[in-house]
Formats: structure tokens, C-alpha cells, sequence
């Protein structure tokens, strides 16, 4: 299994309770939430490190971009590169919610 798929497969199961329930509630108002390969599996990209002789290199890297839709519009959205996959995805679902709260769909203030 790729990382990609390992990924949407399993970050749900990485929040911690309390992102957990405010996932499910927002899945219950219609949220979805994906992580998927901004490069389309292209795997390069220049990098900061200037090469000796030619100027910047190119090297492989690893990003991946989870958004998190609502009625297959973007509500939020981030990039990620080599940092933990699964804390961001738990920052972005308490954004996400805050988001949906502003938008009078969520309440975060009533009870589970």
C-alpha cells in the first residue's frame, strides 16, 4: 500500500478524542476529507539547496495536500511536507469546525 492510501485509510484513527467527535459531528452536517498528491505523483521539485556547479537541484519529495470539503466545496486545506501528517490533520478539522460554526452549520457549543 502507498503512503497516499495508507494515509486516507488510516488518519481518522489517528485524532485524539476530542477531534475525533468533532469529526463525526461534522461528518454528520455533510464534511468530507481526503488527502491526495498535489505533484499528481510528478515526485520532484527544486529545493533550496543550491547545487555546486549547476544552481538549484532537483530532488524527490514527498507532499501531501488534505482538504477537507463541504458539498464538494474546499472549507479547508493545507500542504504538507515532511511534518506529521496526523497533527495536521487534527489542526485542520478544529479549524475546519470553526469554520462551519461561523457559517451557522456546527455548533461546537451543544452537547454531543
Amino acid at each position: 500500500m502507498d503512503e497516499l492510501q495508507n494515509l486516507n485509510d488510516t488518519w481518522e484513527q489517528h485524532l485524539d478524542d476530542q477531534h475525533a467527535q468533532l469529526w463525526e459531528r461534522m461528518k454528520d452536517v455533510g464534511a468530507t476529507a481526503e488527502w491526495t498528491d498535489p505533484l499528481d505523483g510528478d515526485g520532484a521539485a527544486v529545493t533550496d539547496q543550491p547545487d555546486d556547479a549547476s544552481g538549484p537541484r532537483w530532488a524527490a519529495v514527498e507532499m501531501f495536500q488534505f482538504e477537507i470539503q463541504l458539498e464538494g466545496e474546499p472549507l479547508m486545506m493545507d500542504t504538507v511536507h515532511r511534518v506529521d501528517p496526523y497533527a495536521m490533520a487534527s489542526d485542520l478539522v478544529e479549524q475546519a469546525a470553526i469554520e462551519l460554526e461561523r457559517r451557522g452549520i456546527l455548533n461546537l457549543d451543544a452537547d454531543v
